[in-house]
Formats: C-alpha cells, sequence, structure tokens
C-alpha cells in the first residue's frame, strides 16, 4: 500500500490579539450584508451580535425579540460630541461608552486617546479606562501617553493603587517624564504627598528631568497635605536644578504659609516681594493667598492694604471687585485681632460688591462668631435668617454658636458708629507699594 504521510506539526493558535481584530472585521462585514437584507425583507429585529472580549465570534446569529425601546445606536462622531457637551445628561455619555466598546467602534489609537482624554476631564474615569482596556483588547498597543491618560483617569477617580501599577505596567520598557507627570497628579488628587515625593526621587535615580509642571503639582500636593515643610524642601530641590519658580508656584508657597505653627505671615510678604524684585506678575489668586495667610495670623491692617491693592489691580474692569474670599480673609483677620467692627462693616460691603456671588459659609460663621463674642443675639438671630434667604442652610454647628450667645446690653459707641456706606480705614497705598512697610506706617 501507500505510505501514510509524515505527521504534521501541531499549528500555532493565533495570538488573542490578532484573533481579536478579525473577530471585529468579520463582524463588521456581517453586519454590513445582514443590514441589506433586513432593509430589503423588512424584517427589523435581526441582531448580530458583536464580538465579546474572550469569546469566539461563532454563533453570533439571532432573532432578538423586539423591545419597546431601543437606544439608538451612534456614530464615532455623534458619541464624541456627547463627550464634548458639557450638558450631556450622564446616561447619555455612559450609553455612547458602551457603544463605542461593544460594537468596536474606534479604530485609530488617536481616536482612543482623545476619547480617555476628553472622558477623564468630564470625571468619567471609569468609562475612561473601560476605552484603554478595549484599546488593549483589540490590539493596539499603547504608548506613553495613552498610559500617560489611564493614569490620569485612576487618578480622578483617587484610585491611587491602579494609577501605581499603570505606571509600572507603562515604564515596562522606560519611564519618562510623561509618566511620571501623570502619576504625581494622581497624588495630587488624592492629596498623597509622600507618594509623590517617592515619585520624585525615583526621578532622579533613573535620571529624568522633571519640568515646572511637574515640581508645581508637586507643591500643590504638599499644599493640600497642609505639608508646608514639603512645600520648603520642594523649593529649595527646585533652587539647586535652577528652576526659576513662576506665579503658580509662589501663590501655592504663599498659600502653604497658612499651615505654619503660628502661620507665618512674614514669609507670605517675602514671597511678594520677591515676585516683585523678579518682575512676576501677581494676579488676585496671589493677592488672595497672602490675604488668606494675614487672616489666619490676624494681621488686620496687611490684610486690608493688599485688599486695597487688589482693588487697584482690578480698577477699570467691570464685575471684577474682589470676591467673598479676599473679604473674608479680610474679616477673619479683623475679628482675630479683636476688631469687630471692621469685620461688621466689611461684611456689609461685600453683600453690596459681590451681588452675583454672596457670601459664603465660611463667611457667614466667622461674622456669627462676631455677634457673639459681642453678646448681640440678635443680630445673630437675623444672620441664620440671611443665611437661609440667600441659600446657606446653617448647620449644627451655627445653631450651638447661637444657643452659647450670653446677651448682654451693647454699649454706646463714643464716637459716631460706622454706617454700611462708610469706606473701611485702610492707608492709601499704590499697588506696588512694600505691604509691610504700609503697615507699620498704619
Amino acid at each position: 500500500g501507500m505510505a501514510a504521510p509524515p505527521p504534521q506539526p501541531p499549528r500555532r493558535p493565533a495570538p488573542r490579539q490578532g484573533r481579536a481584530r478579525a473577530e471585529v472585521r468579520v463582524w463588521r462585514l456581517c453586519s454590513w450584508l445582514l443590514a441589506g437584507a433586513a432593509a430589503a425583507s423588512g424584517i427589523d429585529n435581526l441582531l448580530l451580535q458583536p464580538p465579546v472580549h474572550g469569546r469566539t465570534a461563532s454563533s453570533r446569529l439571532s432573532f432578538a425579540q423586539p423591545v419597546a425601546s431601543k437606544p439608538k445606536l451612534l456614530t464615532v462622531e455623534e458619541a464624541m460630541s456627547r463627550f464634548k457637551n458639557s450638558k450631556s445628561p450622564r446616561e447619555g455619555v455612559q450609553e455612547a461608552v458602551r457603544q463605542l466598546v461593544d460594537r468596536h467602534l474606534l479604530e485609530e489609537r488617536q481616536d482612543y486617546r482623545n476619547t480617555m482624554k476628553l472622558l477623564a476631564m468630564r470625571g468619567f474615569w471609569e468609562e475612561s479606562l473601560a476605552v484603554f482596556s478595549e484599546m488593549k483588547w483589540i490590539g493596539v498597543i499603547p504608548e506613553g501617553r495613552d498610559f500617560f491618560a489611564a493614569i490620569q483617569a485612576a487618578g480622578k477617580g483617587k484610585n491611587l493603587d491602579l494609577a501605581f501599577r499603570l505606571l509600572e505596567e507603562g515604564g515596562a520598557q522606560a519611564k519618562d517624564l510623561w509618566l511620571y507627570s501623570a502619576a504625581v497628579q494622581a497624588c495630587k488628587d488624592s492629596s498623597a504627598w509622600e507618594k509623590a515625593l517617592q515619585v520624585m526621587a525615583e526621578m532622579e535615580v533613573n535620571n529624568v528631568v522633571p519640568d515646572l509642571v511637574f515640581y508645581n503639582n508637586i507643591l500643590t500636593t504638599c499644599e493640600k497635605s497642609c505639608q508646608v515643610g514639603a512645600a520648603r524642601k520642594i523649593e529649595a530641590e527646585m533652587d539647586r536644578w535652577g528652576m526659576a519658580p513662576d506665579m503658580y508656584s509662589y501663590s501655592t508657597l504663599i498659600s502653604a504659609c497658612r499651615w505654619d505653627d503660628p502661620p507665618d505671615w512674614e514669609k507670605a510678604l517675602s514671597y511678594l516681594k520677591k515676585m516683585e524684585k523678579l518682575k512676576i506678575r501677581n494676579d488676585h489668586k496671589t493677592i488672595t493667598s497672602a490675604m488668606s495667610v494675614m487672616g489666619s495670623a490676624g494681621r488686620w491692617v496687611e490684610a486690608l492694604v493688599l485688599q486695597q491693592q487688589l482693588y487697584a489691580q482690578r480698577e477699570g474692569k467691570q464685575n471684577m471687585s474682589p470676591g467673598p474670599r479676599a473679604f473674608g480673609a479680610s474679616i477673619k483677620a479683623c475679628t482675630a485681632a479683636g476688631r469687630w467692627d471692621l469685620a461688621l462693616l466689611l461684611f456689609e460691603k461685600l453683600k453690596k460688591v459681590s451681588c452675583t456671588r454672596p457670601p459664603d459659609r465660611g463667611v457667614y460663621n466667622i461674622i456669627l462668631e462676631a455677634h457673639a463674642a459681642k453678646g448681640d443675639k440678635v443680630r445673630a438671630l437675623e444672620l441664620i435668617e440671611e443665611m437661609r434667604l440667600s441659600g446657606v442652610e446653617p448647620r449644627d454647628r451655627n445653631f450651638e454658636v447661637l444657643e452659647g450667645i450670653v446677651e448682654r446690653p451693647q454699649p454706646a459707641p463714643a464716637e459716631a458708629p460706622l454706617e454700611e456706606d462708610t469706606d473701611v480705614p485702610v492707608p492709601e497705598v499704590d499697588a506696588g507699594v512694600d505691604v509691610g512697610a504700609a503697615a507699620a506706617s498704619a
């Protein structure tokens, strides 16, 4: 008889990602053919299920039961439009993501990257990570910027463990500044200042040079965690590497001065002097941060001088009066120094100049404490009612302060009382004048 054929070597199975791509292509082709057949025969419930992750494409053809209402099948452009529109409902965005993933509508790497970025910006971090998982399943090998977007999404969800797992996965070959910056942003979202310092130490070991944005993110992380000592170490590290701070850096360092014990108001003023010397423009956020430090330290004169500088900086601009935070810092400074009259006068002025932005809860709490310190229970009750009318619901702490007021007769002032239209007595200074010198002269 004839000789038996030699045994053939076993066939190597196709890679999983290759099979996934083939399944998607077959599904798209069959969907197109079925759509034409359904249109010709009038069948509207013939569905071809898309391939599901980890399963084969066999036995996908099924006659689904008619449903009362089916979600509209979206195109990629319609889904992206939902992501970009901030008024899109959450359910609509989630349905668009589900269709993008289940129907495998995205093909190019840039499409995946843009989708992940838009979803993370809108706060849909779980959906962004789902798109990242789909990209890997379909066979698109993620690059550094793809891992950057995924780490950012994990950070927005305060999932720090996942963010660092993605950092290790993305840095399997080499970790670059993009990956480290994303990890520090995730630390900033979770106020994990120790983790952020570990990332910076690892960068130095791997000879990755930080940039200014990286340092600013670490500074913000330390300030949010009330770690003023760590923030000063970052400032020294920047100086060691010749990295010049910018306005954002100084604003963060000024805010960190609040967490000194006691608040280091002189250090905050020294940062303002340094900005002036280096000709770095300071905006209203920087001045307001300095005013917050003055308020915590009870330096009411310096706070009012800074507030006047804020007025001078915004002179000629409509609707650019100092906001509730700036007034709140001045009010807090006045109450800490026992100047209840000035605090109440500033409060009345705040209600006039901030018509579009009423006083916030913090300002109301300070004024309530001021009425309690004066023993004026009538005005305290009026303030509680005013809080309700302005949309700020009083809390238990407010009622505890109200009950603890020891009512006593209010002494008649020796001089004419300050009217609501009276200007706050503050030294007349120019916007560029040294705040410390102006406060000393006051």
